[in-house]
Protein backbone atom coordinates (compact mmCIF):
# COMPACT_ATOMS: atom_id res chain seq x y z
CA UNK A 1 0.00 0.00 0.00
CA UNK A 2 0.94 3.83 -0.49
CA UNK A 3 2.48 3.79 3.32
CA UNK A 4 5.48 1.93 2.27
CA UNK A 5 7.29 5.20 1.09
CA UNK A 6 8.46 8.28 2.82
CA UNK A 7 5.60 11.01 2.15
CA UNK A 8 8.93 13.11 -0.07
CA UNK A 9 7.71 14.37 -3.68
CA UNK A 10 8.69 11.43 -5.56
CA UNK A 11 7.69 13.69 -8.95
CA UNK A 12 5.16 14.10 -11.05
CA UNK A 13 2.52 12.18 -12.87
CA UNK A 14 0.73 12.35 -15.77
CA UNK A 15 -2.96 11.12 -15.80
CA UNK A 16 -3.38 11.33 -19.49
CA UNK A 17 -7.30 10.66 -20.08
CA UNK A 18 -8.00 9.40 -16.69
CA UNK A 19 -11.21 9.88 -15.74
CA UNK A 20 -10.87 8.23 -11.65
CA UNK A 21 -10.18 11.52 -9.61
CA UNK A 22 -9.30 8.42 -7.11
CA UNK A 23 -5.70 8.37 -8.98
CA UNK A 24 -4.53 11.58 -8.11
CA UNK A 25 -5.71 10.76 -4.45
CA UNK A 26 -3.89 7.39 -4.28
CA UNK A 27 -0.76 9.11 -6.45
CA UNK A 28 -0.72 11.60 -3.94
CA UNK A 29 -0.41 9.09 -0.68
CA UNK A 30 2.30 7.58 -2.08
CA UNK A 31 4.22 10.70 -2.30
CA UNK A 32 3.91 12.11 -6.21
CA UNK A 33 2.83 15.15 -7.55
CA UNK A 34 -0.21 14.92 -10.33
CA UNK A 35 -0.92 16.56 -13.32
CA UNK A 36 -4.46 15.74 -15.18
CA UNK A 37 -4.12 16.30 -19.26
CA UNK A 38 -6.13 15.61 -22.25
CA UNK A 39 -4.22 17.59 -25.00
CA UNK A 40 -1.50 15.27 -27.02
CA UNK A 41 0.23 18.64 -27.38
CA UNK A 42 0.34 19.44 -23.81
CA UNK A 43 1.15 15.69 -22.98
CA UNK A 44 4.12 16.01 -25.69
CA UNK A 45 5.54 19.49 -23.95
CA UNK A 46 4.54 18.94 -20.30
CA UNK A 47 7.14 15.05 -21.16
CA UNK A 48 9.04 17.73 -22.76
CA UNK A 49 9.64 20.48 -20.04
CA UNK A 50 8.93 18.40 -16.54
CA UNK A 51 10.10 14.78 -17.63
CA UNK A 52 7.69 13.28 -15.67
CA UNK A 53 8.36 10.01 -13.66
CA UNK A 54 5.23 7.96 -14.80
CA UNK A 55 2.37 8.65 -17.39
CA UNK A 56 -0.32 6.64 -17.40
CA UNK A 57 -2.82 6.75 -20.22
CA UNK A 58 -5.94 5.22 -21.06
CA UNK A 59 -6.26 5.37 -24.88
CA UNK A 60 -6.92 3.00 -27.50
CA UNK A 61 -4.01 1.06 -27.98
CA UNK A 62 -5.32 -0.53 -31.33
CA UNK A 63 -5.17 2.98 -32.93
CA UNK A 64 -2.02 4.13 -34.63
CA UNK A 65 -2.13 7.55 -33.57
CA UNK A 66 -1.84 6.32 -29.47
CA UNK A 67 0.90 4.31 -31.07
CA UNK A 68 2.40 7.02 -32.87
CA UNK A 69 1.89 9.74 -30.05
CA UNK A 70 3.08 7.06 -27.21
CA UNK A 71 6.19 6.74 -29.09
CA UNK A 72 6.64 10.30 -29.75
CA UNK A 73 6.36 10.67 -26.15
CA UNK A 74 8.67 8.13 -25.09
CA UNK A 75 11.48 9.87 -27.80
CA UNK A 76 10.79 13.03 -25.78
CA UNK A 77 10.98 11.63 -22.49
CA UNK A 78 13.00 8.40 -22.26
CA UNK A 79 13.06 8.45 -18.56
CA UNK A 80 9.59 8.61 -18.28
CA UNK A 81 7.85 5.72 -17.03
CA UNK A 82 4.33 4.50 -18.96
CA UNK A 83 1.55 2.74 -17.18
CA UNK A 84 -1.39 1.58 -19.88
CA UNK A 85 -5.17 1.53 -18.98
CA UNK A 86 -6.45 -1.25 -21.16
CA UNK A 87 -8.03 -4.67 -21.78
CA UNK A 88 -6.36 -5.61 -24.09
CA UNK A 89 -4.11 -9.11 -23.88
CA UNK A 90 -0.91 -8.77 -22.38
CA UNK A 91 0.47 -10.43 -26.30
CA UNK A 92 -1.44 -7.55 -28.30
CA UNK A 93 -0.16 -4.83 -25.90
CA UNK A 94 3.53 -6.31 -26.65
CA UNK A 95 2.66 -6.26 -30.15
CA UNK A 96 1.58 -3.07 -30.22
CA UNK A 97 3.84 -0.66 -28.00
CA UNK A 98 7.14 -3.00 -28.08
CA UNK A 99 10.12 -0.95 -27.04
CA UNK A 100 8.06 1.66 -25.57
CA UNK A 101 9.08 0.66 -21.99
CA UNK A 102 5.80 0.31 -20.57
CA UNK A 103 6.02 0.02 -16.77
CA UNK A 104 2.92 -2.03 -16.58
CA UNK A 105 -0.73 -2.46 -17.50
CA UNK A 106 -4.35 -1.94 -15.55
CA UNK A 107 -7.39 -3.71 -17.19
CA UNK A 108 -9.43 -0.50 -15.74
CA UNK A 109 -9.15 2.29 -13.79
CA UNK A 110 -11.43 1.30 -11.58
CA UNK A 111 -8.72 -1.37 -10.52
CA UNK A 112 -6.47 0.85 -7.77
CA UNK A 113 -5.11 -2.30 -6.41
CA UNK A 114 -3.44 -2.80 -9.46
CA UNK A 115 -2.05 0.96 -9.42
CA UNK A 116 -0.28 0.45 -6.14
CA UNK A 117 0.97 -2.80 -7.51
CA UNK A 118 2.78 -0.83 -10.57
CA UNK A 119 3.87 2.18 -8.15
CA UNK A 120 5.71 -0.08 -5.74
CA UNK A 121 7.05 -1.63 -8.79
CA UNK A 122 8.31 1.59 -9.84
CA UNK A 123 9.57 2.50 -6.42
CA UNK A 124 11.59 -0.42 -5.77
CA UNK A 125 13.38 0.03 -9.63
CA UNK A 126 14.53 3.30 -9.15
CA UNK A 127 14.93 2.36 -5.75
CA UNK A 128 12.60 5.06 -3.67
CA UNK A 129 11.13 2.09 -1.62
CA UNK A 130 11.62 2.08 1.82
Amino acid sequence: MADQTSKSDLGLVVLYKIGNADYSKQLSNFGFTTKELNDPDLLLKTCADLTPAIVIVNLDLESDATVKLLTQMVKTSWQTYLIVISDLDEDRIHDRLEGLGILGRIHNESDLPALDSLINKFLRITGKAH
